[in-house]
């Protein structure tokens, strides 16, 4: 490794070879490294935002939003119809909006008409049948009038009985 020059002073193996190799190489390490930094503070600078300043105001802010969306309501209302039948048509979809005065559905007229036979024959039967009580009121009660009539003869009749049951017992 280290050796005796001839001289007869120590000394290392590169003593005599270019020492400005050397240099030019720590040179080179430290410009590289000198260009990276200074790029990368360069990169940092052109990053920031840029800032509009302006002096603040009194005013009023006002911001319009508009959207569109489907609402669901925390109560809702069941609504039922007076009359069943079936459904012939119905002019709305899902999400349609509804005006007052709108048809919602249409019935089956036949299912309609069936219906109406059905509570005109009802009511035939319901006035039938009051007419018939209505008789029967009459004959109970021309058979009170006449039981009316008779009770004093048989209050009589009565008496009459009590009185000879008590003769007989006596």
């Amino acid at each position: 490794m280290f050796g005796k020059k001839e001289n007869g002073t120590a000394g290392t193996k590169n003593s005599g070879k270019k020492p400005w190799l050397k240099w030019v190489v720590i040179a080179a390490v430290v410009g590289v490294g000198g260009f990276v930094i200074y790029n990368t503070a360069n990169a940092a600078k052109s990053k920031l935002p840029t800032v509009d300043v302006v002096s603040a105001e009194r005013g009023d802010l006002e911001e319009i939003v508009s959207i569109s969306g489907t609402v669901n309501s925390a109560l809702t209302k069941e609504y039922y119809a007076d009359y069943s039948a079936r459904i012939a048509g119905m002019s709305l979809k899902d999400g349609d909006r509804v005006n007052k005065g709108d048809t919602l559905i249409s019935y089956d007229s036949e299912d309609l008409e069936y219906q109406k036979k059905q509570a005109e024959l009802n009511l035939q039967q319901a006035q039938g049948s009051y007419e018939d009580s209505l008789q029967r009121e009459g004959r109970l009660v021309s058979k009170k009038a006449a039981a009316d009539r008779s009770l004093p003869s048989v209050q009589a009749q009565i008496d009459a009985a009590q009185a000879q049951i008590n003769a007989l017992t006596e």
